[in-house]
């Protein structure tokens, strides 16, 4: 492999300066998604003249960011402009979304270590956004909800998302006994009671120069372990088992652990929020069976939800969301009632006439004079 990279900032600079750049004013780049394909990636991939085939822009990174291997390494590249680019042993992606955004709220099957490489980056943890900055690690647990927040900032960050089976014996031959292997075992025992993260920020007592040689030493590991699984040739296994191994020891000796677990409150409201956010999405025809079919809860737990946190129903609550959308489309657009209320979900226009005079005092047509 040619021209190998010192570290994984000097790959991130050559990113941003020879591809994404040169695609910010490609002609109607943010309507697509670019994926080029290729198991076998050199170092100098990124080329301006490079043809790119597009396909659909997808809604969410989380699906990309699944693995059937013992152990994947990801790594992605935000540009505050909306292009975020990503790369794995499965291909490229170079794709468009409008910043800031939101993910959608998912869990793994195995554990997630992230590490921010410059910028800060946000999750969406227990119902509370936590923002990580550049230098943090952060050990998602196995069965942790959690949802990205992509902010208009630029940033970059490496997944490293290792199997279960294959963390527990990497443990079994460690010789760490700290919060961290602690952590690690409980992620590794499928225990689903408690959702929880573990934030490792570089001990307060690091001097300057340390945290630069460490912040160096983090860098040039992490680029080794993505060479060897975007490349998997002979023994890169044993390799990436003796890099991450390596990673793991830097964490116990020179950073501290904090954990963020949800209590059931904060579970609810979690649950609650993407539910919400369901509903904003597809209030023209969503349904309780939808929700049952999304989430798998019953229609009796979010109806409790509902009550409990917003004092209203399903019903009232996917109404008031439709009428919402109506007062916008009435004082900004010039479609016919009738056309509103098709779009928002009513067939029936003399039943939206009279729910909207019932929530707002005055017909739609009232409503619509006060801005003309």
């Amino acid at each position: 492999m040619k021209d190998r990279y010192i570290s994984i900032n000097k790959r991130i600079n050559n990113i941003r300066n020879n591809h994404i750049l040169s695609m910010i004013d490609k002609p109607n780049a943010s309507s697509h998604t670019y994926t080029y394909n290729n198991p076998n990636i050199a170092p100098d991939m990124l080329k301006k003249d490079r043809q790119y085939d597009s396909i659909n822009l997808s809604n969410t990174t989380a699906e990309s960011r699944q693995t059937n291997t013992n152990m994947q390494v990801l790594l992605y590249v935000y540009e505050g402009s909306g292009y975020e680019y990503s790369l794995s042993h499965q291909g490229e992606r170079l794709a468009y979304f409008e910043h800031p955004r939101t993910g959608a709220l998912h869990k793994h099957e195995f554990v997630e270590i992230m590490y921010v490489i410059s910028g800060s980056f946000s999750q969406y943890i227990a119902g509370e956004l936590h923002t990580f900055k550049s230098g943090t690690f952060v050990i998602t647990d196995q069965n942790c909800r959690h949802s990205d927040y992509i902010s208009d900032q630029n940033s970059s960050v490496i997944y490293i998302q290792v199997k279960a089976d294959f963390m527990d014996i990497m443990l079994n031959h460690s010789n760490q006994t700290n919060q961290l292997q602690n952590f690690l075992f409980h992620a590794l025992g499928k225990q689903k009671k408690e959702e929880s993260i573990l934030e490792l920020l570089p001990n307060k007592s690091l001097s300057k120069e340390e945290r630069k040689y460490l912040r160096s030493e983090i860098d040039f590991t992490m680029e080794l372990l993505l060479q060897e699984n975007l490349l998997q040739k002979e023994h890169f296994i044993t390799l990436e088992y003796g890099l991450l191994n390596r990673l793991l020891s830097i964490m116990c000796t020179y950073f501290t652990p904090t954990r963020h677990s949800a209590s059931p409150e904060e579970k609810e409201q979690l649950i609650l929020y993407e539910i919400e956010r369901y509903i904003r999405s597809n209030y023209q025809h969503v349904t309780v069976s939808e929700l049952e079919d999304v989430f798998h809860y019953s229609r009796n737990y979010y109806a409790n939800l509902l009550r409990k946190y917003r004092d209203t129903t399903f019903l009232e609550y996917v109404q008031n969301v439709r009428l919402s959308e109506a007062t916008t489309l009435l004082a900004s657009t010039r479609l016919s009632v009738k056309k509103i209320a098709l779009h928002c979900g009513y067939e029936n226009t003399t039943f939206f006439y009279h729910l909207f005079k019932k929530k707002y005092g005055i017909s739609p047509t009232e409503y619509r004079a006060k801005f003309i």
